[in-house]
């Protein structure tokens, strides 16, 4: 079995501050006009003024740890210190936006918390193509499988769409007269992290966080897999062979009876749907026992319960899975 690493991110503010770059006002016009038409001039103008890039130097977390877990696993997968890592030569650094936004961009009126973190590969070992990892990346942080720009107008994007969107949420605010939830109360994050580094994959996960008002806030996670061997984030399409849906999602509903007719309460799911209902989501993620299905609040179960992960043993899929992944499953699996 290959031993995989598990990363971490830190970033500090004595870091930010001597890697901050501000882009000119007249190169943030022209992307912000080209990635959004719809955005309007006095927007722009008020948002350009707000956009700050802090660059980090991502610190890497021990790569030679004992024992290290999978997202959404209690299983450890070992990392010893013994064996040279394959994965040696990887850097990861962070691009960070992090800002009050305030209504009508007046510093005497309530602002909203906007949190936007980009972890990507700035660096790679010699067989990966870095440009084809990085592009997926810049993929899966804009959610368009379309997107050509590098990471950096990835960003730019992400940052610029939710400056807009807070201004615009700080004009309904105060014309709505919201006598009972605080403007300074609202607040959207969304942040990447690389999960797990392995030969040919890399698993990484994305966290958007948005509180608008109401009872509580909404937290939404995927999971995306890049195959390191062509740079392509792995779709269920692609993973599975053609007419997998009903087999696999037979399997998956198999697993959510197993889980609620254990002995062990912990393992329940308080089930909104009938077990039936429940279909593949295309938000998965791969672990050393099986593919890892991962449901957000309220798609299956109701919002104190979570996310919800339904591990499929590899075994129980081998009639479905495409043999183009043998490769990366044989180096993870138990």
């Amino acid at each position: 079995m290959e031993t995989g690493i598990m990363y971490g991110y830190m970033t500090s503010s004595s870091q930010q501050k001597e890697n901050m770059d501000c882009l000119s006002d007249a190169n943030l016009w022209k992307h912000y006009s080209q990635e959004n038409n719809m955005r309007t001039a006095s927007l722009l103008s008020a948002g350009i003024c707000l956009l700050f890039i802090c660059c980090t130097n991502a610190k890497k977390a021990d790569a030679t740890v004992n024992k290290t877990s999978l997202p959404g696993t209690s299983s450890p997968v070992i990392s010893s210190s013994e064996t040279k890592p394959v994965h040696e030569g990887w850097k990861f650094d962070t691009l960070v936006f992090d800002r009050k936004i305030h209504i009508d961009n007046d510093t005497t009126m309530d602002a909203m918390k906007v949190d936007v973190s980009l972890v990507y590969p700035a660096s790679s070992p010699s067989y990966i193509r870095l440009q084809d990892i990085q592009q997926s990346f810049a993929r899966v942080f804009t959610g368009n499988r379309k997107f050509s720009g590098n990471i950096t107008v990835a960003f730019d994007t992400i940052v610029g769409n939710y400056i807009s969107s807070a201004m615009q949420y700080g004009k309904e605010w105060q014309e709505e007269g919201n006598e009972f939830i605080n403007f300074s109360n609202y607040e959207e994050t969304k942040t990447t992290h690389v999960d797990f580094v392995y030969q040919d994959l890399i698993i990484l996960s994305s966290a958007h966080y948005s509180y608008l008002g109401g009872a509580h806030g909404a937290y939404y996670i995927k999971y995306d897999n890049i195959d390191l061997r062509d740079g392509s984030i792995i779709e269920e399409n692609k993973l599975f062979n053609p007419g997998y849906e009903n087999a696999l999602a037979e399997l998956i509903q198999n697993a959510v009876r197993e889980r609620n007719d254990s002995p062990d309460e912990d393992e329940h799911i308080m089930l909104l749907v009938e077990i039936p209902e429940i279909k593949p989501s295309g938000n998965f993620f791969f672990s050393p026992e099986g593919i890892v299905y991962v449901y957000n609040q309220y798609e299956i179960a109701p919002y104190v319960q979570g996310p919800v992960e339904i591990t499929v043993p590899y075994y129980k899929l081998h009639s479905i899975i495409n043999n183009d992944y043998a490769q990366i499953i044989s180096s993870i699996k138990k």
